[in-house]
């Protein structure tokens, strides 16, 4: 009896430990797992130029009604009435994040983005003091530049934390003769899901086919903005940082004319919307969205079949209504 309680108490002493020991290791898988598992996170994100909203009509001043027959009224009853100024419209789609070019003011965003809906980030372009000019009515007034902003819907769960001003991108070669855009990054959190979203609008009237070794001042602001583009994003990646870069590139995307950094990334363009667009179908043919995840595999890699794990990756989302403004819209989701 006593070998017996002896083999069973060192059983106990044995199996005890060990069973114990899986427990907690399961335990602590369990937890880790229950740690590490985020939910799906979806945004829908937009870009477009601001212009391209159409105007409201100005509101017609009313009539000036009938005279009475009392001579206390019609006695310097003359009426004016003052003409509403032109405003734009609120955007026709529903986005989280519209990504802004050809914002000449801050008011004029916020007319089409209000400010109890949207947060509204603007280059810092339009702060800075500007030459004076003068206008046809012999007026100075500062030239109006048209640069880039992100508008971010006001959400519980999707933050603004962080912002980046790319005021390099405005500056152009020698001899440039037009302004070009300074770029505009925020950083969001959807969530628990970081990425920035940087706005850009690239210089016009680059048409060379190999633009890196045209002689053009067009092509060359072209290229030092696409080059500090690319730096951007590569600084992204060496952070472990998901980063978007949305808006108007002003020429199709081929890959040997791109930065490698920039060649590699997954991208949708608004091509196929440039049919249903009615003012600048160029600026809408030549929009892009470009994804760059931490740790990307080459490009190809990334669809909605096979997303990342753990990163951002494009899946098919919303299109503009038909009377809505010229815009690329996209889903991205993170899993």
């Amino acid at each position: 009896m006593r070998t017996a309680d002896a083999s069973a108490a060192t059983g106990m002493r044995i199996i005890g430990p060990a069973v114990a020991g899986l427990i907690m290791v399961v335990a602590g898988s369990g937890a880790r797992a229950q740690e590490t598992s985020q939910p799906d996170v979806r945004l829908t994100i937009g870009s477009m130029v601001l212009g391209e909203l159409p105007t409201v009509a100005k509101v017609q001043p009313r009539a000036a009604e009938p005279p009475r027959s009392s001579w206390r009224h019609t006695f310097g009853s003359e009426r004016t009435t003052r003409e509403v100024p032109v405003r734009l419209p609120k955007v026709g789609f529903a986005a989280d994040l519209v990504a802004l070019q050809g914002v000449t003011g801050v008011a004029q965003a916020r007319q089409a983005f209000p400010a109890d809906e949207f947060n509204l980030i603007v280059s810092r372009q339009l702060m800075r003091p500007l030459p004076q000019v003068s206008d046809p009515a012999g007026q100075d007034q500062p030239p109006a530049i048209a640069t880039t902003a992100v508008a971010v819907r006001r959400r519980p769960d999707l933050r603004v934390t962080g912002q980046e001003h790319l005021t390099r991108l405005a500056q152009g070669p020698s001899g440039a003769l037009t302004a070009l855009s300074a770029g505009t990054a925020v950083h969001i959190l959807a969530g628990t899901r970081p990425m920035w979203v940087l706005s850009i609008n690239l210089a016009e009237g680059c048409s060379d086919p190999t633009p890196e070794n045209s002689s053009s001042v067009a092509c060359q602001a072209w290229e030092l903005q696409l080059a500090e583009v690319a730096r951007w994003i590569a600084a992204k990646r060496a952070a472990g940082e998901a980063a978007l870069v949305a808006g108007v590139f002003h020429r199709v995307l081929e890959k040997n004319n791109l930065p490698e950094t920039l060649a590699i990334l997954p991208r949708a363009g608004g091509q196929g919307h440039a049919s249903t667009c009615t003012a600048r179908a160029s600026d809408i043919a030549s929009t892009y969205l470009l994804l760059s995840t931490p740790g990307e595999a080459p490009a190809g890699a990334a669809s909605p079949d096979h997303p990342q794990p753990g990163g951002w990756s494009f899946v098919d989302g919303p299109r503009p209504p038909a009377d809505a403004p010229c815009a690329l819209l996209t889903d991205l989701v993170a899993r």
